[in-house]
C-alpha cells in the first residue's frame, strides 16, 4: 500500500464496553479513571488505523504507535510522569504526517483535538486518575465509548440545567458538522446524506438532511435532484 495514500476517517467500533469496565472493575479507581483507560483504548485503536497508512519503514509511524501504548501503561500504571508530554508529542506528529501526505486534514485535526482534550482532561483531574483513592462508582461519568465524545467536567451530583451551556455545545455540533460536510467536498465534487452521515458520527440523517438544506438556503451549497436522488456541491 502506498504510503502517500491517504487514510479513510476513523471508525470507531460501536460495541459496549461494558465487558472490560466489568472483568477490571476492582483495579479501576472511580469513574474518571474508567472513563479514561476506556477514552486512551479508543485513541490507541484508533491512531493504530490512521497510522496504518504510513509506510512500514518510516519511524513516524512506529513512534506514534509507541507514544500511544506509553499513555495506556501510563492509565493503566498509575503514572503521570510524561502523560502530557505524550499527548503533545502525539499531536505534533500527526501534524507532520497530514503536511506530508500521508494522513488525511480530517483525522489530523480529529485525534489532534482528542488528545489534547485529554492532557487537559488528566492536568484536571490529577488526582483521581493518578492519585491513591477507593473504588467509587457512585459518580456518573458516561463511557468513553466514540471518538469525539465530551470529556466529564467533574460533577459530582446529577448537573442542573444550564440552557447557555447547552446552547454553545449545541452550536460548535452545528458548527462542526458543517465543517466536516466542507472537508468531504474539498475531497469531492458531489456528496449525498448518506456520504454525510458516514462522516459525522452519533448523528441522525434527518438531522443532517436539515443541515444540507439550511447551507442551501444560506447559499453555502447547491442541491441537485429531489429526495433521495438529492446531491448537493459547493456554490460558486
Amino acid at each position: 500500500m502506498s504510503d502517500t495514500k491517504k487514510d479513510k476517517k476513523v471508525v470507531v467500533s460501536k460495541r459496549t464496553d461494558s465487558n472490560l469496565i466489568s472483568n477490571f472493575e476492582g483495579f479501576l479507581k472511580n469513574k474518571y479513571h474508567s472513563f479514561a483507560v476506556l477514552k486512551i483504548e479508543k485513541l490507541t485503536s484508533a491512531l493504530y488505523m490512521v497510522s496504518g497508512f504510513v509506510s512500514e519503514n518510516d519511524p513516524l509511524r512506529a513512534r506514534l504507535r509507541t507514544c500511544a501504548l506509553d499513555l495506556v501503561s501510563c492509565i493503566t500504571d498509575g503514572r503521570k510522569e510524561g502523560f502530557t508530554a505524550r499527548c503533545l508529542e502525539i499531536g505534533t506528529m500527526l501534524a507532520m504526517a497530514e503536511r506530508a501526505g500521508l494522513v488525511s486534514l480530517m483525522n489530523s485535526k480529529v485525534l489532534s483535538e482528542e488528545y489534547a482534550a485529554l492532557a487537559s482532561f488528566a492536568e484536571a483531574h490529577h488526582d483521581q486518575l493518578f492519585g491513591s483513592g477507593s473504588i467509587d462508582f457512585s459518580t456518573h461519568i458516561p463511557e468513553a465509548a466514540s471518538i469525539g465524545q465530551r470529556y466529564p467536567q467533574g460533577h459530582t451530583s446529577a448537573p442542573t440545567k444550564r440552557p447557555v451551556s447547552e446552547r454553545t455545545s449545541n452550536y460548535k455540533r452545528h458548527q462542526s458538522r458543517r465543517d466536516i460536510i466542507l472537508s468531504l467536498l474539498n475531497k469531492k465534487d458531489r456528496i449525498n446524506v448518506k456520504d454525510a452521515s458516514l462522516a459525522i458520527e452519533n448523528c441522525s440523517e434527518k438531522t443532517i438532511q436539515r443541515e444540507l438544506t439550511a447551507m442551501v438556503n444560506e447559499g453555502v451549497l447547491l442541491k441537485e435532484g429531489e429526495r433521495r436522488w438529492s446531491t448537493y456541491k459547493k456554490a460558486s
